[in-house]
């Protein structure tokens, strides 16, 4: 079994981490924890180079943009898309995922000045 590495854990917060430990899934549902799992991954990327940057930024506005994938996903894992993305912007805000200036291009945020 694969257990994430604790900063996935941090972004993901208690509740979402104790989901992700705790639950009981089939094979498949496995699997679509594992494609969260995955996304949270791409947003702790540090490198900055454009493949990089393009992956965290595509990863980034899957976890905010409730989109239909998402949620499908999210659902088919037993997550709540809900408490997934709260707690990803939680972790921005709290600066557990963070930017580099070339990322920020990438993804089109306005810039600290």
């Amino acid at each position: 079994m694969y257990l994430p590495q604790p900063n996935v854990l941090a972004v993901l917060g208690y509740y979402n981490s104790k989901q992700v430990l705790f639950t009981e899934r089939n094979p498949e549902e496995q699997l679509f924890c594992y494609v969260v799992l995955n996304c949270i991954e791409d947003v702790l990327v540090p490198h900055s180079d454009r493949k990089s940057a393009l992956l965290k930024c595509e990863a980034h506005n899957w976890l905010v943009g409730n989109s239909r994938d998402f949620n499908l996903v999210c659902d088919w894992a037993l997550l709540e898309p809900e408490h997934i993305s709260q707690s990803y912007i939680k972790a921005l805000q709290k600066g557990l995922v963070k930017f580099t200036t070339r990322q920020v291009i990438s993804l089109n945020l306005p810039r600290d000045k």
